[in-house]
């Protein structure tokens, strides 16, 4: 004769009143929206490894997180640390030859002047000076907190469904980015003229 024990060495009655008890509470819940279950749910559709937003994968090896979000946190980090820390006095003052030969600001001048006044907080002599370098130091943040954040978590973090870009967008944003950087560069010439 068989005993009517379950491999986990409770009677099968048991086994099944703990399995209808558990399934209830789990209904219970279910219905709380703050649940800490669905909340992870939701986590995970949005940051798992297939998520909407952003796709994390755990490697074998934390260098291969590091190969590949080292050397884009430092882009980030390096001159947001930079313009922190170090006076715009220190700076070695590396003059642009554009506007030495020409007599007319190249298209990146005054950013570096910008990054110094937006880490002093100065934003509104920054987005005098250069309105795109505001731009590219919200950029340089976001590059440094989203490598930064896959350096300390172990895993690679890559974007998701919803930050995908289509194929068919590359050429009209480049053509808004290459429209941008003219603007930026027309505005300085405007304000050098004056």
């Amino acid at each position: 004769m068989h005993s009517r024990r379950a491999l986990s060495g409770r009677p099968l009655g048991q086994k099944r009143c703990l399995q209808g008890a558990l399934a209830a509470w789990k209904m219970k819940m279910s219905l709380n929206p703050f649940h800490l279950g669905r909340l992870l749910t939701h986590w995970r559709r949005l940051f798992g490894p297939s998520g909407r937003l952003v796709e994390v994968h755990r490697p074998p090896s934390w260098w291969d997180v590091a190969g590949r979000h080292l050397p884009l946190a430092l882009i980030g980090a390096v001159p947001l640390a930079l313009a922190h820390f170090v006076p715009i006095s220190r700076l070695p003052g590396v003059p642009c030859l554009f506007l030495k030969w020409t007599g007319v600001p190249c298209p990146f001048c005054g950013y570096t002047r910008s990054f110094w006044a937006m880490a002093q907080g100065d934003w509104a002599f920054a987005f005098r000076n250069a309105p795109l370098a505001c731009l590219f130091y919200g950029a340089a943040i976001l590059l440094l907190l989203w490598n930064g954040g896959a350096l300390l978590s172990g895993c690679r973090f890559s974007r998701g469904r919803l930050l995908q870009i289509p194929g068919r967008l590359t050429g009209p944003l480049i053509l808004i980015g290459a429209l941008l950087l003219l603007s930026q560069w027309l505005y300085r010439i405007a304000g050098s003229l004056a």
